[in-house]
């Protein structure tokens, strides 16, 4: 009998900015959505204050896709976000926001999943001044 894959990989787009105030937070998520083009449903917007400003989060998110393969997720992200790598660059100047590539991975103990990052992401992530945070969860 074949183990079932329970293995769940999904990334995100992450973007953190400080704000004075929480509406200009709200302006803010505005601004990213106009310039993106970005469907609410796909979309989820964090802000908490710490001392004297806002932290903001705007995050976009795949779907989880039950695999062992992170390619098959880094895919849908220059599906959606490869030609735009000039409007995340401009929204980081504007917002002095820093900008992730999270990659999530939910496995049970025993699995072992492809982290494979190919050039084509290193590239863009490279071009809109980002980083990649990869998170794993044994669940």
């Amino acid at each position: 009998m074949m183990k079932r894959n329970k293995t769940c990989v999904y990334a995100e787009i992450n973007i953190c900015w400080k704000a004075k105030k929480k509406e200009a937070g709200e302006l803010d998520v505005g601004y990213i959505n106009e310039q993106l083009n970005v469907s609410k449903g796909r979309v989820e917007i964090f802000s908490r204050k710490t001392k004297k400003k806002y932290m903001n989060r705007w995050v976009w998110s795949t779907k989880k896709y039950k695999t062992l393969y992170v390619e098959k997720v880094l895919e849908e992200v220059l599906e959606r976000f490869g030609d735009r790598s000039d409007i995340l660059q401009n929204i980081k100047k504007e917002l002095n926001a820093n900008i992730a590539l999270e990659i999530v991975i939910e496995m049970k103990k025993n699995q072992i999943p492809a982290l494979v990052i190919d050039e084509k992401i290193i590239k863009f992530v490279g071009d809109i001044g980002g980083y990649i945070d990869v998170d794993m969860y044994i669940i």
